[in-house]
This record gives C-alpha cells, structure tokens and sequence, in this order.
C-alpha cells in the first residue's frame, strides 16, 4: 500500500524529518491500510512516531495507553512543541485539572491523549470518553499485558473491554521486549482475530555488552568507580533497593555529579530527578528498575547494572536506555554470586501463600465497612505473618486483581480501598497452583539470565535466541567474550591451521582475489564463476571443511583488521598478505589478534573548529530550553545539531533541508540557531570551505568505500555477499544524507531522461506508478537512486 501524501507532509512539516525510518514506514502501512497491528520493534527504533504522526491527519481521537507516567508529560511537552494538539491525564494531576482536561478532550481540543491504564478502572471516565470519536487506541509497552513479562499490570488485561466499548477503532500494540510466549499474551490477551504481527529485529549494534564478575563488595565498588571514571558518561547505574540507592550515591557524590531515583521518592521528587538528569545538570543517576521504561535521553553512554536485574527482558529494557542516538556506548553487568539471593527475595514475596492472602482479606473485612482507609506502613506492622512490605504489596494487588479489592484513592501511604465481594477467606477462588507456577516461571528467567552471565557464546547473539529473533548475526557488534576468544583463538590447534591455510590461500591466489573469493576457494565452492576462472586447480582449494563460509570470511576480517592481511583498494579490491603475516605463516600460535587496536570514536566530527561550533549550538540548547522550559531533546536533538555542524545551513530554505527541523521548529528555535552559525563562521571562515566527512556505519561504510573503487553494482554485490537491491538502498540512503553519489555509473542519459519524465508526472512517493510510465528495460533500483536525488533536495509533497 502506498502511504497517503499527507503524511510525509506533516512529517516534514511537525517533525523535520524528510522520510521515514524502515520499520516505521511498513507499520504505517499496515494501519493506513486498516489492520489491527502488533509491532515488536527495538528500543531507539521511534514506536511512538508511529502513533503520533496518526494524530495529526486521522479524523478522530488517538488514545494511547501508556504506563509511564513520568515520559507522558515528556511526549507532550515535544508534541505541543511541535504545533500538535496535545495532553495527558494520570495521576500526577489533581481532580479538577484532570476534568479540565476531559472536557477538552470531549470538545475536540486534542489529537492525541495519553492515558494511564488505571484511569479506565473508572466508569465514569470510560462514559465520558465515549462521547468522543476514537480513530487509532494505541498501547504502548504491550508486554505489560503478560503475566509472563517482566513488568506484569493487571489494568492492561481490561484494554480489550476498553477497546470494545470506545468502539472498536484501529488498534496498534507496542513492545520493545516480548519473548514468544508473551507475544502469544499479548495477542490473547487484546482478543486479537484479524490482524498483523510485525517483528523487527532485537539487536543493537551500537551497544558493547560486558559482564564483570567481582569477589565480593569492596571489589565491586572499586569495579564501578574505575568505570565511571574511564568511560564516556552520562550514565546509568541500576541498583536493586532504595537503600542501595542512597548508599551509591555517598560513595560517589564527591567525585562525580551524582542523583538517585527509587520509588520510594515522593512523585515530584522523582520527578525533579530525571528532569535534572535529562536536562545533564547531573552525568550520572543511581536508580532502581522504577527509572528506565520510556526515558529518552538521546546521549546515555554507559549502562552500569551493579546488581542483577529481575530477567533478561528486563535487562535488554534497560540497557536499551544506552545509545539511542545510535552511537557506540557500553552496558556493564557487574555480578558477584550473592546477587541472586536478592532476585529470590522478590520472586518469594511476589506470590503470596494462602495463608498470607487470607490474613490480608480478613483485616479488611474486620473492618466492617464498604470502603477502608489504610497506612501502608503501619497495615504492614499490624500484620505479624508477612515477610515483608514487598509480600503485602504483592497481596493487595492480587486481591484487586481477582476482584475482591478495589483501590479509590492513594496519596503517599494513604490508600482506600473498596471491598467488592465479601466472602469467608477460606472460600476466595484464588488459583494458588497457577502463582505457584508463575513462580517457578520467575525462577527459570533468573536461571536464563544467570546463563547470560555465564555464557562464553557472543552475548548479542544470546539475546537474540532468547528473544526468538530469527536473524542470526554474521559479526558480533562488540562484547567481551568474543574480544577474549579474537584474543585467545590461537591457542588452539584448529584454529591456528586455519589461519595458516588462509594465508597461504592468499600467497597462492596472488594477491588477485578478494575476501568471498579466498572463502570459495578454501571451501570449495562449485560457483560457475570460480570454476570458469580454474580456482578449482589451486592447492589450496576445498581445504577447509571443519569451518563454515561465514566463519572463515570473519577470520580474513579479523587478519585484515590486525595487519597480517591488507586490503588493496584498486579497482576490484583485493586481499594480499603483509611482512606481518609472513612472520607468522609457519608459527600461527604466535600471533597477536591485538596487533593494531583501534578504538572506535563516538563522535566521528571533522576537526577541532566543529566540535568548538557543536559545542557552541549545544549551549544555546541549553539556554532555550531554560527560556521555554523544556528539555534540551525536544529543542533539537544530538543528530540535528551535528547535521547542522555538518550541513552549515544559511538560510531557512537550507535549515529545512536538515532532519529534525520542520516548519514549527524553524518558527521557535531556526533564527537563533542560524544566528550562533554565522557569527562563528565569521571568526572561521575556513570551516564553510572545509568538506565534511559524511559520518557513516560499518555496512554503509563498506558499500560506499567498494563504490569509490569504481566497481558495478553487480561487483558490490558479489564482495559483500548482499543482493543487488541491498546495495541500492544503501547507496540511496547516501544519497539522501549528502554524499555525492554519480548515479551516471548506474544509468544511462536516456533512462534518466525518461525517469524525471515520469517523475515530473506523478511525483516520486510511488515507485510503481512511476514503474509504469517507463519502459520495462528500467528497473526498480534505477528508480530508486533517481527518487532518492529528489529527496535529498525537496521536502515531499
């Protein structure tokens, strides 16, 4: 389906973006298509575009449901930034602030809601948003659905009563973390029939994942102050109690700019916290697993987990906190065996036993009344048989849960609840084997995160298993445990005959041939072309038969990487042997995978001067978002000011051309940005006559240097071992970003010609009606690279 106008306008337009990432463009499509969706999609993946862009075209209401209450009012503020029409309702607000709000939404004041699942316990709040057209229900953090998930809330289950009676709008569901199993809740759980199920990738390739394993405590906070000290920050260290919270940060508050946040703070206290942090008047905050789901801080450099998390769903969550604006940064598991006592502390007092449940009920129903008013606190000491306040906790949500408990009101430990059934406590239908079951769930998700600890495998590709992503990876993205094997692999008799035979392939070849070649050539592949070039007669063909093709290309990779082997980049580009490699031709054993080491950078900027300018736009984000009481992101992002740095735009026509600032954007913030551009260009003038460096990833990296070769696309192809239209959307995206690509190579005058022709008649958001002007000699991928030189330099109408 081809995705309406109106869209990539206003995505222009309320976002300053110029087009859509993947993923978001094929959810849209399912929606605007009709189709209740499920999308599994990675954290930094921007899930929640794919709602809001919704809101400002759909005709009717877009309800989202959102268990994050500290990120809706975030959202909102960016929203209403943006020139949308925005708000939220949760419990952070007052009665008559919260009934201000319904009656605008009733008035048709807002495109886009954001609501707390809780508030839908409500009947009367549920009749008054009926009144409204609801267009798209949205529900963010999907997985809450699962008592299978890591973050289980018992108001989700009622979402597809919700959804029923607003009417049955479309509907899309939102998770970032969600194994099969919950998956299957998920589905279940919504009443889903006819929908679609869409899953994306879990790995995160910018992301180093480390576990340390320390002896004790004293070790494990030396541990710590030597990370926070020689990594790049800001940071977040997750902690598994309040206490350990308060305790981290006396131990570090004098030598680094240090906050905390538990969910033992008052709601503002909190609140003021990750507003600091995301604001970075401090580089690092202590908290427990209440700060992590829906805080978009762009810049988070390091994840620290100084003690376990609950499960492994958790811990993607929370280390997806770490570079969501895709450049390199690091999670850091530190583990010591005493940890696991604390996950089997919470895993025993989340499911009550009978005779707890029956204490519980029974206080209530001695209190002879419909509703009861009780203090957390002192409820907890007056009742002798809990284990602790965490078991109580568990108790009254499972009594609300299964309908005989409901809570009214809450201010700080002050609760009132409401009996719904009174029956004797020996008759609840309590199903006690089903908790028990869940509970011995729990305990085979600790056990799984123990082997992720545990595990000498690539930790990326762990998760992926884990998680069912059936896209295996052909590298590790970086973790220390292929570090250590890159490190170690020659002290094993294979692996050092290997390398040997690899080598001598090459001095064999000659030099001529490149990496899948030299591959084909040791495990004797019966490729035509291989054949036809009589590889097959080399003495070194078919060797290898105890590694596969993949394992053999990353090998060669790796020998490139510490200079045994060179890449020569001529025309075709080739692979030879160095005097290195020479050396250790007959002694294998002997060699340094560390030879050359080169650290990656996280920010790759040209020179001194535009890191002196980025600096220099970073602070005028600072100062605005004071002025407008905002935070920095919702001004502009990283990427936005680098692009800036990068692009120097002059003017507002140049400015609109650069992600992230569409018209309302320009209309606040452009002028002042242009503003600090100019007057530093003028003590620079050099800078403006600088070429840029394009900062690319590894995969684009590798197509566009193949591309500097001069190699036809076929070739590209063929040395990356990806098919031709992949190295077509790689180019495309170069294009669009600003590299100069001659797309001449590709297509000939005539068949340009006839392109823009067909273009000029149609636009160019739909390649198959242009397809169908053209003559069936042009096919999609010439397209492709033509269209994409039109949104490098249009905005799409």
């Amino acid at each position: 389906m081809v995705l309406p106008k109106i869209l990539y306008q206003n995505l222009k337009r309320y976002f300053g973006y110029n087009d859509f990432r993947p993923r978001q463009k094929e959810v849209l499509r399912y929606l605007f298509a009709g189709n209740d969706l499920v999308a599994i999609l990675p954290t930094g993946s921007g899930k929640s575009l794919c709602y809001q862009l919704p809101a400002t075209c759909l005709s009717g209401l877009v309800v989202v449901v959102s268990p994050l209450i500290s990120l809706m009012k975030d959202q909102v503020d960016s929203l209403r930034s943006r020139g949308i029409r925005a708000t939220y309702i949760n419990s952070s607000l007052n009665w008559s602030e919260q009934q201000r709000r319904l009656k605008g939404i009733i008035q048709g004041d807002y495109n886009i809601i954001y609501i707390a699942p809780e508030r839908f316990e409500s009947n009367v709040f549920l009749d008054r948003l009926t009144q409204v057209k609801v267009a798209l229900f949205a529900i963010d953090e999907a997985h809450c659905i699962s008592e299978w998930g890591h973050d289980f809330r018992p108001s989700y289950l009622k979402l597809a009563q919700v959804r029923k009676k607003l009417g049955n709008p479309r509907l899309i569901a939102l998770t970032a973390t969600a194994t099969p199993e919950v998956r299957k809740d998920i589905i279940k759980g919504l009443g889903l029939r006819d929908f679609k199920l869409l899953i994306k990738g879990f790995e995160r390739r910018n992301l180093y994942l480390e576990v340390k394993q320390v002896e004790n405590e004293l070790v494990k906070k030396e541990e710590l102050l030597r990370i926070l000290t020689y990594n790049p920050l800001p940071a977040i260290v997750y902690v598994g109690t309040r206490n350990r919270v308060e305790e981290i940060i006396a131990f570090l508050e004098d030598k680094f700019s240090v906050i905390g946040y538990h969910g033992g703070m008052k709601s503002h206290e909190r609140r003021r916290s990750q507003e600091l942090f995301m604001a970075g008047s401090y580089d690092i905050v202590i908290a427990t697993n209440a700060f992590g789901m829906g805080v978009d801080k762009s810049d988070v450099r390091l994840v620290v987990h100084y003690e376990l998390p609950g499960t492994l769903e958790a811990y993607y969550q929370e280390i997806g906190r770490a570079g969501r604006d895709g450049f390199a940064s690091k999670c850091i598991l530190l583990y010591q065996e005493e940890d696991s006592d604390l996950r089997e502390f919470f895993i025993d007092n989340d499911y009550p036993q009978k005779d707890i449940v029956e204490e519980v009920y029974s206080f209530f129903l001695a209190q002879n009344q419909q509703e009861v008013e009780v203090n957390f606190n002192q409820l907890y000491l007056q009742l002798r048989n809990l284990p602790s306040k965490l078991a109580l906790d568990a108790t009254l949500r499972l009594l609300r849960k299964e309908g005989y408990l409901k809570r009214i009101s809450s201010k700080d430990q002050e609760i009132t609840y409401q009996i719904l059934e009174q029956v004797e406590p020996k008759q609840l239908e309590i199903d006690y084997l089903q908790l028990q079951y869940l509970k011995k769930n729990k305990y085979q998700k600790l056990s799984e995160l123990k082997g992720y600890i545990g595990t000498k495998e690539c930790r990326h590709q762990y998760i992926l298993n884990y998680f069912g992503d059936e896209e295996a990876l052909n590298y590790c993205p970086g973790c220390d445990n292929c570090d250590e094997v890159r490190q170690t692999r020659v002290i094993t008799k294979e692996l050092g005959i290997l390398v040997q035979k690899i080598l001598s392939c090459v001095i064999k070849l000659g030099g001529r041939f490149g990496v899948t070649t030299i591959a084909k050539v040791l495990t004797g592949s019966k490729s035509k072309k291989l054949l036809g070039r009589g590889l097959d007669k080399v003495s070194t063909y078919g060797i290898v038969n105890d590694f596969s093709y993949e394992d053999i290309i990353s090998i060669i990779e790796e020998l490139i990487e510490a200079r045994y082997l060179k890449r020569d980049m001529g025309r075709y580009p080739t692979v030879q042997i160095t005097k290195a490699g020479y050396k250790i031709l007959h002694q294998p054993y002997n060699l340094d995978w560390n030879l050359v080491r080169e650290e990656k950078e996280i920010n790759n900027l040209a020179n001194q001067a535009r890191l002196e300018l980025l600096n220099k736009l970073k602070d005028l984000r600072t100062r605005l978002s004071k002025e407008f009481n905002q935070a920095p992101f919702i001004i502009a992002h990283d990427k936005t000011l680098e692009e800036l740095v990068r692009r120097l735009p002059k003017n507002r026509e140049e400015m609109l051309k650069v992600r992230g600032f569409g018209e309302v954007t320009y209309r606040r913030y452009g002028e002042s940005f242009l503003k600090v551009i100019q007057e530093f260009l003028q003590v620079e003038p050099e800078l403006d006559r600088i070429e840029t460096p394009i900062c690319l990833d590894g995969t684009y990296e590798e197509t566009f240097n193949l591309y500097k070769c001069g190699l036809p696309l076929e070739d590209i192809s063929k040395e990356r071992g990806l098919a031709v239209g992949t190295i077509v959307d790689h180019l495309s995206k170069l294009i669009e970003s600003g590299v100069e690509i001659d797309t001449r190579r590709f297509i000939s005058a005539s068949e340009l010609e006839e392109i823009r022709a067909a273009i000029a008649k149609v636009g160019y958001q739909t390649l198959k009606e242009i397809k169908e002007l053209v003559n069936d000699e042009i096919d999609y991928n010439k397209i492709k690279l033509v269209v994409a030189g039109y949104k490098k330099e249009f905005m799409p109408n």
